[in-house]
């Protein structure tokens, strides 16, 4: 089902494509067909709202079309905090009142929505027939008499005193400005623009793209071009860790070569020491050793804990593979070993200082 969906998603974009006429004004600009723009766009569009959906890239869906297609969230705000403490309550307060409406809305188009699962052993949720999402909200916008138009790059906001009334956009045909009262930006993820990295996050280098290629920071410079302002914190993301060095990490590895099991390790810089709380979770540790100077640390599990994780999967009702085999696959170094004297020694040449990595996971035991 994937591969075609996944067709036909590009196909229907190309036909839009086609038959579109060159449009100036209307109701609704989005800028970003990922679940956020396609989602508000059909709202918009249910409402009767003519709507112009912008997309840089060839296919629309965004880092969305590449997911899981896992819909969840937490179950109260307190655990919303303590996975996300530098969030903000209120927004996590919506998020979570607001969550059963949002599944409601899903399963309200008529695509295959999963019974509740369980998700990274801390929030709960659903898995979706995805991409029969995404072409169903591009079917309410064009049943409206909108478009979901590709291949779109918009390079400025267009502006009154007060407020910005549309945007100009190039096509291949050349430049087109599009008047709207209201105008959505919905592409702020910059994974793919490295001095945004630099400048927000870490030195790039420290991290592996994990999101579509259209992910590069287009509506974040809009809005701050136009005057708006960034949140006090960018330097948290959502990612994961993943086996060092990986010779390949296309979007067919993202999921299973995945450390989703880490908060269950002990993990250790280049020193040899710990530098986190692992048990927080996994996208937390995946930001704490970005940070770190080296961008790498070492991932140390017992018998124990590799059975506990195999025994719990990230998300329950799917196969999950076993990161190490993955890993390993992929050329990432993986070591197994009877003795913690025997894996330090292997620490050792791979840069590590051995004694102390020895030392602290000693004490850690005790």
């Amino acid at each position: 089902g994937g591969v075609s969906n996944a067709r036909e998603v590009q196909s229907a974009s190309a036909r839009e494509e086609a038959e579109a006429p060159t449009v100036l004004e209307c109701g609704l600009v989005v800028v970003g067909a990922g679940m956020a723009g396609l989602t508000a766009a059909a709202r918009a569009a249910r409402q009767g709202v003519e709507v112009i959906v912008l997309e840089s890239e060839k296919e629309f869906g965004g880092s969305a079309a590449i997911s899981g297609g896992h819909v969840w969230t937490v179950p109260s705000v307190r655990d919303y905090m303590l996975e996300c403490p530098n969030g903000h309550p209120e927004l996590g307060a919506l998020l979570i009142e607001n969550f059963r409406d949002a599944v409601e809305w899903i399963e309200s188009t008529g695509v295959w929505v999963s019974d509740e699962v369980e998700v990274l052993g801390y929030g709960r949720g659903y898995r979706i027939d995805i991409l029969e999402y995404l072409l169903w909200c591009a079917g309410q916008v064009r049943t409206a008499g909108g478009h979901v138009l590709t291949e779109r790059r918009v390079t400025g906001l267009s502006r009154e005193p007060d407020a910005v009334n549309g945007v100009t956009a190039m096509d291949r045909d050349g430049e087109v400005t599009i008047y709207a009262p209201w105008v959505l930006l919905s592409t702020g993820g910059f994974a793919n623009n490295r001095r945004l990295l630099e400048r927000y996050i870490c030195p790039p280098d420290h991290v592996l793209v994990r999101s579509a290629a259209g992910a590069a920071g287009a509506g974040l410079e809009l809005g701050l071009a136009a005057g708006g302002s960034i949140t006090s914190r960018m330097e948290p993301f959502y990612g994961h860790l993943v086996g060092y060095p990986t010779e390949r990490f296309g979007r067919e590895e993202f999921v299973r070569l995945t450390f989703f099991c880490s908060p269950m390790s002990v993990l250790l810089d280049v020193e040899g020491r710990r530098f986190t709380d692992e048990s927080r979770a996994d996208h937390r540790n995946a930001q704490s050793v970005a940070g770190r100077p080296s961008g790498r640390a070492v991932l140390i599990m017992d018998a124990g804990g590799y059975r506990l994780a195999s025994e719990n999967p990230a998300a329950s009702g799917k196969e999950w593979p076993d990161p190490f085999v993955e890993a390993e696959s992929v050329g990432a170094r993986v070591c197994e070993a009877s003795s913690l004297s025997e894996l330090c020694k292997v620490l050792g040449d791979w840069g590590f200082d051995a004694d102390q990595c020895l030392e602290t996971v000693v004490a850690y035991n005790e």
